[in-house]
């Protein structure tokens, strides 16, 4: 992880989900898709999959950050934003990943 890549690919997307330790549920409520388009992405495998370019931005966005990112601050992460999904849905765990990425220290904490 951490390079931007010309296409993101199923293998990217599940490695990202790995990294942010979410289960297929709660990142499709994060990226406000179907859980059964994240398991058809994940599906793909090493070929490249079609999404909205907003989405491509905060995944490309997260994949580049969370490569830099040390495993401490990606379990805080996750608390979280699984805090946020069950506190205030999808919106709210939306804001905590906006805030994690506008962070400047790369190893900080998200709240």
């Amino acid at each position: 992880m951490g390079i931007k890549k010309e296409s993101i690919t199923g293998d990217d997307l599940r490695q990202l989900r790995g990294h942010l330790g979410l289960d297929p549920f709660a990142f499709a409520k994060l990226l406000g898709v179907a859980t059964s388009t994240v398991y058809r992405w994940e599906s793909v495998g090493a070929n490249p999959i079609n999404m909205d370019p907003m989405q491509r931005q905060l995944v490309e966005a997260l994949i580049s950050k969370l490569g830099n990112t040390r495993a401490q601050a990606r379990a805080d992460l996750n608390k979280a934003i699984v805090e946020a999904l069950i506190a205030g849905g999808a919106i709210l765990g939306l804001f905590v990943l906006l805030k994690f990425l506008t962070n400047d220290g790369a190893g900080s904490s998200p709240r």
